[in-house]
C-alpha cells in the first residue's frame, strides 16, 4: 500500500556540489577552478642549423642575372623590360638582389612572373623594388639600363638603375655596361658612361665616369 509523500520546504538535503556559502555565488573574482584567460606566451624558437643552411642554399640556387629564362640571344639587338627583385627567408636576415628580363615582356609583371612563381615554390620572400628598361645592343656587345616602371615603381622615388647596372656587370664582365636614371630616351649620349682601362706597366684597373649632359642642353641638340 502506498503512502502518501509529504514533504517541506527546506527538507532537501544539500548537494554536495553546492557551496557551503551560498554568499560567494556569483562573487566577481571567485573562481574555485581558476582558469587564466591568456595563456603564456610561447617563446619563438631560433632557427636550426639545418633550416638556415636550406634556406642558403634556396637563395644562392638563383642567379644574379638572368634573361628570357636563360634563352636570350646575345646575337641580336633587344631592348626590353626589366625588374630588380629582392629575396629573402624568414630564418636568414640576408637579402639578395636579383635582376631579370623578357624579350616578350609587354608589361614589367610579365619579366617578373615567371621568377616570382620560383621564389614562392622554394618557399622563401620576395620584393619587387622596382624596375626600367634594357637596351642591349649586339655588334658593340654594350648594354644600356635605364627609365623605370608604373606598375613597379622605385621604392619612395629612388632610382636603383646604377645597382641594377653592378649587378650586371658582375655577371657579365665582358659587357659594356651603361646606366642612367632619366627616361625612355633613345640617343646614348643621354646616359652616365664608365670608361675602364687597364694601365700597361701596373696593372691596376681604373674608371673614368662621365655624366650625362643636363636634359636643357639634350632638348637643345635636338
Amino acid at each position: 500500500m502506498l503512502r502518501p509523500f509529504s514533504y517541506s520546504f527546506g527538507s532537501f538535503p544539500k548537494s554536495a556540489s553546492s557551496p557551503s556559502n551560498s554568499s560567494t555565488r556569483g562573487t566577481p573574482g571567485h573562481h574555485p577552478h581558476p582558469h587564466p584567460h591568456h595563456p603564456p606566451p610561447i617563446e619563438e624558437l631560433e632557427p636550426s642549423a639545418l633550416e638556415v643552411e636550406n634556406a642558403m642554399i634556396a637563395i644562392n640556387r638563383f642567379v644574379d642575372v638572368e634573361f628570357d629564362c636563360g634563352h636570350f640571344d646575345w646575337s641580336r639587338d633587344h631592348t626590353f623590360k626589366y625588374v630588380l627583385i629582392e629575396i629573402s627567408s624568414s630564418v636568414l636576415h640576408d637579402r639578395r638582389l636579383i635582376v631579370r628580363g623578357m624579350t616578350c615582356a609587354e608589361f614589367h609583371a610579365d619579366s617578373a612572373e615567371p621568377i616570382l612563381r620560383q621564389i614562392d615554390k622554394a618557399g622563401l620572400v620576395h620584393r619587387v623594388l622596382g624596375g626600367g628598361r634594357i637596351k642591349y645592343t649586339a655588334p658593340s656587345k654594350s648594354l644600356l639600363v635605364y627609365g623605370y616602371s608604373i606598375g613597379y615603381p622605385w621604392p619612395e622615388g629612388h632610382f636603383m638603375n646604377g645597382e641594377s647596372a653592378s649587378i650586371i656587370k658582375s655577371s657579365f664582365p665582358h659587357l659594356s655596361v651603361d646606366w642612367s636614371n632619366d627616361g625612355y630616351y633613345s640617343d646614348f649620349s643621354c646616359v652616365r658612361t664608365t670608361h675602364t682601362f687597364v694601365d700597361g706597366d701596373s696593372g691596376r684597373e681604373d674608371q673614368i665616369v662621365e655624366d650625362p649632359p643636363s636634359f636643357d642642353s639634350f632638348n637643345n641638340q635636338q
